[in-house]
């Protein structure tokens, strides 16, 4: 597992956060995708899923923040941006740690801030499940 303290990501207060959904056909495939995060400098980030090489990418600033809630694609093929639920939990924390890995099965994203709460990504490429989570340390 790769654990980071020191990714430029950690130690920014992030203000503003929403994930990309994938729908196919109507049907939810993909509850999370892409996390933007937009830091107490306006800076954009974005951690991504790379379903080619099965593992998340965090990127800097080469996009701008999404306007929630969009969709872009066709009635068959969407994509969608959407709020974080429960972000009140997380608005104008510090991000902790970082730790991004992958296995053979699957790939994990999990970011931690200082007040206690977690978001945790899991993509089990093999059985092709996803899940997005929200939880503090209690």
């Amino acid at each position: 597992m790769s654990v980071s303290e020191s990714h430029p990501l950690i130690g920014r207060r992030i203000i503003d956060m929403a994930t990309r959904e994938f729908w196919l056909e109507g049907e939810l495939i993909t509850p999370c995708c892409t996390i933007f995060l937009k830091d107490h400098t306006s800076t954009c980030w974005q951690i991504s899923y790379d379903d080619i090489e099965c593992l998340w990418r965090v990127t800097l600033g080469r996009f701008e923040f999404p306007n929630v809630p969009v969709t872009t694609g066709d009635k068959d093929f969407q994509y969608r941006d959407v709020s974080i639920p429960d972000f009140s939990h997380i608005a104008k924390n510090v991000i902790s740690k970082l730790n991004i890995d992958s296995t053979e099965y699957e790939a994990l994203l999990k970011l931690y801030f200082a007040n206690g709460y977690r978001i945790h990504c899991t993509n089990r490429y093999r059985d092709d499940e996803q899940s997005f989570h929200i939880s503090s340390a209690d």
